[in-house]
């Protein structure tokens, strides 16, 4: 009977696993990203930290450019999901787009966007990991946008991309902590609008 319960139960991830995952989910929650607490909460010992990781900034840096890889996993299958730009239909498929982001359940997601960028300001590991994953996104959403735009050149439309998508992460900093629903959904609108008015046929 023990031999069959050992069957099911699922493996336990080793402890370099153990150790980004904690960090992964300190980070995401905003808490201190202290040593001694990942490796009591890891259970493991320093050592085998330093044994991984050159030192906590490396850690952190690989922390993050996991979560980023997730987060933009999820934005370049969102874009292909709903946005057509070309499409009659794209304010409304704007609009269920940018609402997905603007969710209270996301919130915390968008403050850790915005800490990821602000640890590459101090921390040169964080920047190199999640800089190639933020290029393919921005790369993503500038294809779609010379598409429905051919006057536009490739400038033109990576800056574009530049500013919808660093959108979210700028309200997050710059809206109050807590959000109504009808402010969330008049940021959803403008939002929209913005995003939407480059490709508006000229009157």
């Amino acid at each position: 009977m023990a031999a069959e319960l050992a069957d099911t139960e699922p493996e336990r991830p080793i402890g370099r696993e153990r150790i980004v995952r904690v960090t992964e989910s300190r980070l995401r929650e905003g808490r201190e990203i202290r040593v001694a607490d990942i490796c009591a909460e890891a259970e493991v010992s320093p050592a085998l930290i330093y044994k991984y990781f050159t030192d906590r900034d490396d850690l952190i840096a690989e922390a993050y450019g996991r979560i980023v890889t997730e987060f933009a996993k999820e934005d370049r299958a969102a874009l292909r999901g709903h946005l057509d730009l070309r499409s009659p239909q794209a304010a409304e498929q704007l609009m269920t787009f940018i609402r997905e982001r603007l969710t209270d359940e996301k919130d915390s997601e968008r403050w850790t966007r915005l800490e990821s960028l602000a640890h590459g300001r101090v921390n040169p590991g964080v920047t190199r990991r999640i800089s190639s994953v933020r290029r393919e996104l921005i790369d993503e959403l500038a294809g779609m946008a010379l598409v429905a735009n051919p006057s536009w050149d490739a400038t033109q439309a990576r800056a574009f991309a530049v500013l919808a998508l660093g959108m979210a992460v700028g309200l997050t900093a710059m809206a109050e902590p807590e959000l109504e629903d009808f402010e969330r959904e008049a940021l959803t609108r403008m939002w929209a609008a913005l995003l939407q008015a480059p490709f508006r046929p000229s009157a």
